[in-house]
């Protein structure tokens, strides 16, 4: 079907997910190609697992692919449920704030999103600072505030960056899922150990390190636009972010001990 004209609807449903291919005809529309899936990480209309719901769509589109022959790379999605909102972006940066953000951190990222609408910035706040952070968003549509996040998983995955403090915890969450990101090292850890966690990741391409004092809404845009939302700087940071990752550091830290 060189040359014609697909036009994809995916229903993402409760029970199930559905992928239908059209082929645009002068009497309407030719249906070519039809998937279906048993919805998995789905309740009530809520994704509460996201890897099961990323499997189950894409089992219904790779069917509606094979019966259709083509390539899926564009859809119409419904989702229906009264806490679903639509935000006209082009990419999704997550803020991790905390008991270690300060206020002036905070105005500077909120004042970086506000200036930035076709972007949507997702900040967790830490639950003792929402209220603040949410009123210093002034109901921004491009920014969601959450006071905890139950499904970090989630929120990564949506992420095309990530703009964080960089102790352990946090360092190696994200070079285990590989997320480009903006270090911005906590200046009163004990022995400033956050900068030279921050710098053995920027050293190695892995992230891009900027001190608290000199985090401006310029450097948040930079990071945001020149390699967040650019592809192959995001790819290329991506990689070198899992490359550092230890995923078998518990199982090598009782080795050592051990003696083996």
């Amino acid at each position: 079907m060189p040359g014609s004209e697909l036009i994809v609807g995916l229903d993402i449903g409760t029970t199930k997910i559905c992928a239908v291919v059209g082929e645009a005809a002068e009497s309407g529309i030719d249906i070519i190609g039809i998937g279906t899936s048993p919805s998995k990480g789905l309740r009530k209309g809520v994704v509460v697992n996201i890897d099961e719901t990323v499997q189950s769509i894409r089992k219904a589109v790779e069917e509606a692919e094979l019966m259709a022959g083509c390539e899926i790379s564009n859809v119409y999605a419904g989702i229906a449920g009264s806490h679903i909102k639509g935000v006209n972006s082009h990419g999704v940066i997550a803020i991790k704030g905390g008991g270690e953000v300060t206020q002036q951190d905070v105005e500077r990222v909120i004042e970086a999103a506000k200036a930035d609408p076709q972007v949507h910035y997702l900040v967790i706040a830490g639950r003792l600072d929402f209220e603040r952070v949410n009123a210093l968003a002034g109901g921004a549509p491009n920014i969601t505030v959450l006071g905890f996040c139950a499904d970090m998983p989630a929120a990564y995955a949506a992420a095309d960056g990530v703009i964080a403090r960089s102790g352990a915890s946090t360092l190696t969450e994200l070079s285990f899922i590989g997320k480009a990101c903006l270090l911005v090292p906590y200046p009163f850890a004990a022995d400033d150990h956050q900068t030279h966690n921050a710098r053995a990741f920027s050293d190695h391409g892995a992230a891009v390190l900027i001190q608290q004092a000199d985090l401006t809404v310029q450097k948040v845009h930079d990071f945001v636009h020149a390699t967040a939302l650019d592809p192959d700087a995001r790819t290329a940071m991506e990689s070198a972010m899992r490359a550092l990752s230890r995923p078998d550091a518990a199982e090598d830290i009782a080795r050592t001990i051990l003696g083996e």
